[in-house]
């Protein structure tokens, strides 16, 4: 049997985007994925009250046990695929890596671009109220997430 496609998913904070769409990942394809998961500030944070509500709410993923992390250079290197949100996201991973040092490029997706229709980000929930524009955020997260994990099980294959 081949080896599990190692995944890291960012986002800013690790509290919403990423901690969603890494559990939607790893409940999608637990024999093919290993996901890591991750931010750039503050870790061992809760997922977001607002998150976890509409998490469990709308898709029966309970982030309850969920605390935020801070990746390091050598998640990069552990990972075959680096997920992230948007270009901020991007910019700060560029940024973590040191000149001269290699990566895959292509190695690195934005979660935006497995959404139907295609988007060049995720928006950060951490910013809207409760209610329906927080709602499509968490349907437009999954909606990638399992596109995604498609996609991914297809590339270990």
């Amino acid at each position: 049997m081949a080896s599990k496609t190692q995944v890291l998913v960012v986002c800013h904070g690790n509290i919403n985007r990423s901690a969603l769409c890494a559990a939607i990942l790893q409940s999608a394809a637990p024999d093919a994925l290993e996901v890591r998961q991750g931010g750039f500030v503050n870790g061992g944070r809760r997922a977001s009250k607002k998150m976890r509500d509409a998490a469990l709410a709308h898709l029966s993923i309970d982030l309850d046990a969920h605390r935020s992390r801070i990746i390091t250079r050598e998640d990069l290197r552990w990972a075959h695929r680096v997920i992230y949100m948007d270009g901020g996201n991007l910019k700060r991973l560029q940024e973590m890596m040191p000149n001269g040092e290699p990566y895959e490029h292509q190695a690195w997706i934005c979660l935006g671009h497995h959404h139907d229709p295609h988007r060049d980000r995720i928006p950060d929930p951490n910013y809207l109220p409760r209610g329906e524009e927080f709602d499509a955020v968490v349907h437009m997260i999954d909606n990638a997430s399992r596109r995604l994990a498609k996609n991914l099980i297809s590339f270990r294959a």
